[in-house]
C-alpha cells in the first residue's frame, strides 16, 4: 500500500502538483480532528479518498466522517476516489482544473 501511494504521489509531483498525505486513525473523532487540522490552512483542488477508507461495513461510520469533515473543511476541493493505493494519481487527475 504505502510502495502504491509514493508511486501515486510521485506521478502527482512530476506533473506539477503538491501533494499532501493524511492516513486519518480508525477512529472517527479523532479521523475527524485530522482531518480538520490537515485542511486548515491550505486550499486543495482534489481530495482523494482513498479504497480502504470505504469498505463498508466495518469502517461506514469512519467513511461517512471523514467525506462530511472534507465536505465542510475544504468547500471547494473536488472529491475524488481511487480503486487502490497506486491509481490515486488517476483519480486526482480526473478532477484537476475542472
Amino acid at each position: 500500500m504505502t510502495a502504491g501511494l509514493a508511486r501515486a504521489k510521485a506521478s502527482l509531483v512530476a506533473q506539477g502538483f503538491e501533494v499532501d498525505r493524511l492516513q486519518v486513525q480508525p477512529d472517527p473523532a479523532v479521523a475527524e480532528a485530522e482531518v480538520a487540522v490537515q485542511l486548515a490552512d491550505q486550499t486543495y483542488a482534489v481530495v482523494v479518498i482513498g479504497a480502504g477508507l470505504r469498505n463498508p461495513p466495518p469502517s461506514l461510520v469512519l467513511f461517512e466522517t471523514v467525506l462530511n469533515a472534507v465536505h465542510r473543511d475544504a468547500p471547494g476541493a473536488r472529491i475524488a476516489f481511487n480503486t487502490r493505493p497506486d491509481d490515486s494519481d488517476v483519480a486526482a487527475g480526473r478532477w484537476v482544473g475542472r
